[in-house]
């Protein structure tokens, strides 16, 4: 069985520069890095496990068709006008998928986050309201733990994965929370 495309919208080769995220916390990174270095361990799975400061929930891609002057100020304006609220992120399962490079394995959700999705949403009206081109809907919200890996079927987590999102970043490719351009809370 071939295992899903990550975002089935975009084509494979595309790697947008920046990206809007949610990051887990200091204690639910750490989770989901022991998470992936224990299948690792065990012999269950390869590949590369990202460093827990790279893990994140992307929302929204900044760049993905190119950067013309400006953008980069329209899109963190864009975040500065977006009013939402905290909200739980929870991640019940586990499963490869397709992506550039192999295939990647990413924790997902049976259940659809209300919060995360207007976040998402909300972030891209902005953007294409200040004159970005920013393509159609995300993929399934997810988090990537292994990189270039075998393929896996999906699998239930004993305990979910979980935790309270206070606040969204603009990241760069490939790049740690250190890097991020920016930080905006969210209300309560």
């Amino acid at each position: 069985m071939d295992a899903p495309l990550l975002f089935p919208q975009l084509p494979l080769a595309a790697r947008p520069p920046f990206y809007f995220a949610l990051r887990p916390d200091v204690v639910t990174a750490a989770r989901i890095r022991t998470l992936a270095r224990n299948l690792q361990k065990r012999g269950e799975i390869g590949g590369r496990a990202y460093p827990a400061d790279h893990l994140h929930v992307s929302l929204c891609p900044v760049g993905l068709y190119g950067l013309k002057r400006g953008d980069m100020g329209a899109a963190i304006q864009a975040a500065t006008d977006i009013a939402a609220g905290h909200f739980t992120v929870q991640f019940d399962s586990m499963a490869s998928v397709r992506g550039r490079g192999g295939h990647c394995l990413i924790l997902r959700s049976s259940s659809r986050s209300a919060g995360l999705a207007r976040l998402a949403a909300l972030l891209r009206d902005k953007l294409i309201g200040a004159g970005l081109t920013v393509p159609g809907g995300g993929g399934d919200p997810h988090v990537t733990m292994i990189r270039q890996t075998v393929e896996m079927p999906e699998s239930v987590l004993a305990e979910p994965i979980e935790w309270e999102a206070g606040g969204f970043v603009l990241a760069r490719l490939g790049g740690s929370a250190r890097d991020d351009l920016g930080h905006w809370p969210l209300g309560v």
